[in-house]
């Protein structure tokens, strides 16, 4: 009983965690109730960290901090498609498809109020970096986790991840 308790211990669990739309109190909240070992599980975010909420800039600094603080692997973060949107909106693409999914609370969270009067919406280095590096799916021996966009009755291998075949719209 002793060794089979110990290897019970030493299992890592996944959280799969989606759609914070930038309320970063839920967020918070939810960790501390579930309260994840940070250096042994892995939390699995499966995107829209943004829109809507008031905070969606603080909720990609909790993240990054999230990932200075534990161990980097054990945090897994996969885009959505208000990510797509954002940077597409950041790239001059598709601004009112953006804005009507509630990116005006990101960008007031990132510009504040009188974003529509600067010339540089040039977001945090670290911010840039962890929305390019955002993963369109992560796969386990068990489990794949995708925000969507999977084609039914299609191949893993055969599907094509691209952000653009993302859903631009929900």
């Amino acid at each position: 009983k002793r060794l089979f308790t110990t290897v019970l211990n030493k299992m890592e669990s996944i959280y799969a965690i989606g759609d914070i739309h930038g309320c970063l109190d839920l967020l918070d909240g939810l960790l501390s109730e579930v309260q994840p070992d940070l250096y042994r599980d892995k939390l699995v975010f499966i995107g829209d960290y943004i829109d809507r909420g008031p905070d969606s800039k603080g909720v990609v600094d909790y993240i990054l901090n999230l990932q200075k603080l534990y161990p980097r692997e054990n945090f897994i973060c996969l885009k959505g498609n208000h990510e797509a949107m954002f940077q597409d909106f950041l790239r001059g693409i598709e601004s009112d498809l953006f804005l009507l999914n509630g990116g005006l609370s990101t960008i007031e969270a990132y510009w504040g109020g009188n974003w529509d009067q600067s010339e540089d919406l040039t977001l945090p280095p670290e911010h840039e970096i962890f929305y390019d590096e955002l993963q369109l799916y992560y796969e386990t021996p068990n489990y794949l986790f995708v925000h969507g966009g999977l084609k039914p009755m299609t191949p893993l291998a055969d599907q094509s991840f691209r952000g653009d075949d993302l859903p631009r719209t929900n």
